[in-house]
C-alpha cells in the first residue's frame, strides 16, 4: 500500500508533462515507477535509519541543484508520505523549485548584498542548495516515519497471526495427546478383558 500510493500520486505529473525526470529515493518504489511509467528514473538506496538521511540528501540535493542550474529540470516536486500515526500516512506533493522568493531575489527586489568574497548569483546558489537540503531533510524523515509505521502495523498483524496460529496447534496437539491416551487406556482394557477370558 505505501509504495502504490505514492506511485498514484506521480502518475498524474506524467500526463502534463512532455519531459519528465524522476528522482527516487527507495528501491520498490523506483520498481514500482519503472512498471508504470515512461519518465527517466534516477534512483537512490533509501536509508534504513535518520542516520542515514543526511549523506544521502547530500547527493540527492548536489544533483537536483546541478540539473537545476543546468537547466536540465525547470521545476521539482516532491510527493512523498507525510506521517500520521502508526500505520496512517497522506501523500503530499510540494513544489521545492523554483523557490517562491526565489524570483524576488533574481528580480532584486529583495537586495542581497554584495560581499568581498562571493557573488550574488554563488549566495542565491547556496541559499537554494540549504533551503532544498533542509526541506528534503523534513521530508525524507516523514517518509521513513510512515513506511516504519507501515511495517509496524504488517509486523504486529504477523505477530497476532502466529500468536493464533499456535495456540490452534497447541489445541490440536493436545487434542490429539488425549486422542492417543484415551486410545492406549482403551487398547489396555481390551487385553485386560482378553487375558481374563482365556
Amino acid at each position: 500500500d505505501y509504495n502504490s500510493r505514492l506511485t498514484a500520486s506521480i502518475l498524474p505529473f506524467e500526463k502534463h508533462s512532455d519531459s519528465l525526470k524522476l528522482y527516487v529515493v527507495g528501491r520498490r518504489g523506483c520498481s514500482a515507477l519503472k512498471k508504470q511509467s515512461s519518465a527517466a528514473v534516477t534512483e537512490f538506496p533509501a536509508p534504513a535509519s535518520v542516520v542515514g538521511l543526511p549523506m544521502q540528501l547530500l547527493d540527492i540535493a548536489e544533483l537536483v541543484v546541478a540539473d537545476y542550474a543546468g537547466d536540465r529540470i525547470s521545476r521539482l516536486f516532491v510527493n512523498s508520505a507525510r506521517f500520521q500515526g502508526a500505520g496512517r500516512f497522506d501523500v503530499e506533493s510540494t513544489q521545492l523549485l523554483p523557490i517562491p522568493y526565489q524570483q524576488t531575489i533574481a528580480g532584486d527586489r529583495l537586495p542581497i548584498p554584495e560581499t568581498l568574497y562571493q557573488s550574488r548569483p554563488h549566495l542565491l546558489e547556496v541559499a537554494v542548495r540549504e533551503y532544498l537540503y533542509i526541506t528534503l531533510y523534513e521530508l525524507l524523515l516523514d517518509a521513513l516515519a510512515s513506511e516504519h509505521g507501515m511495517r509496524l502495523i504488517s509486523a504486529e498483524s504477523a505477530r497476532k497471526w502466529i500468536e493464533e496460529t499456535q495456540e490452534s496447534v497447541h489445541r490440536q496437539l493436545s487434542a490429539v495427546r488425549r486422542e492417543n491416551s484415551t486410545q492406549e487406556v482403551l487398547d489396555i482394557v481390551a487385553s485386560s478383558r482378553q487375558t481374563r477370558r482365556r
